[in-house]
């Protein structure tokens, strides 16, 4: 994403820190436009850490510390960006970029708490314990999809029965992966709907739905560069239901997931 110059003023944070990370490339061609890159990339995780929840300032803090050491960034950037070879780096040199900070966040996830190793199971939550429901299944799905550089799975679910009104409720982790940290903030949450296998449909509820009852829902609990995880639940469920499929079809871009939903051998 291309910004103006004077966008830039605006963040200064990002502006100081970018400055020390290109500090030692002479060639001031290549120093200007490695350091607009750096902060559209501090912006983008910025952007992403606001709509997780988090305060500006907290979000702006996270953005920085998530592109690590400015001057073991600079020290790479260094090798890289000579005088001599600077217009013919003018080609390759956003490829090289890219390459630096994908590597250097790599690192940086391994060696700190915010590492891509998360467990799925830190980021389930089902909300059962306070209703009166009781758990009939604790399964996963054994799909696996691929959208817009992402890979989508279900890594766990857990269906609970009602006992006041005879219906189910799945909860569940959506778990999405991707290698370009540019993708590090994925839109899609808004747009799954779900099917059981009786032919009923449950639209997404914050887009279609009128009241809060036989939707699908949801939040994100962590958006880092390389995983997003949805902690989601559908409602309203019939309780002789045997499967759910989960679909997404926007802009020519589909995938569907299926849950088959177990029963009680799996509780």
């Amino acid at each position: 994403m291309k910004r103006k110059q004077n966008d830039f003023d605006v963040d200064y944070r990002f502006n100081v820190w970018a400055g020390s990370a290109v500090k030692l490339i002479k060639f001031k061609d290549d120093r200007e436009k490695v350091k607009r890159e750096l902060i559209d990339h501090m912006i983008d995780a910025r952007d992403a850490y606001r709509e997780a929840g988090f305060d500006p300032y907290e979000a702006d803090t996270k953005a920085i510390e998530n592109m690590g050491d400015p001057n073991l960034i600079a020290n790479e950037l260094s090798k890289i960006y000579r005088p001599f070879w600077g217009r013919l780096w003018k080609i390759t040199r956003t490829l090289a970029v890219l390459a630096i900070i994908y590597s250097v966040i790599s690192l940086h996830h391994l060696f700190t708490e915010t590492n891509i190793f998360y467990d799925y199971n830190e980021y389930f939550e089902p909300m059962h314990e306070n209703v009166s429901e009781r758990i009939v299944a604790d399964i996963s799905s054994p799909d696996k999809v691929k959208i817009n550089g992402y890979t989508i799975t279900i890594p766990r679910a857990i269906v609970v029965e009602h006992e006041y009104d005879d219906k189910k409720t799945v909860w569940f982790t959506m778990q999405l992966d991707n290698i370009n940290p540019y993708l590090g903030n994925p839109r899609i949450k808004e747009e799954i709907y779900a099917r059981d296998d009786k032919g009923k449909v449950f639209e997404p509820r914050i887009m279609y739905a009128n009241d809060y009852e036989d939707d699908l829902a949801g939040n994100p609990v962590r958006v880092s560069p390389f995983r997003t995880y949805y902690n989601m639940w559908l409602s309203g469920l019939d309780s002789d239901v045997k499967e759910v499929t989960f679909y997404y079809d926007r802009f020519g871009e589909y995938f569907e997931i299926k849950l088959p939903l177990g029963g009680d051998e799996n509780a």
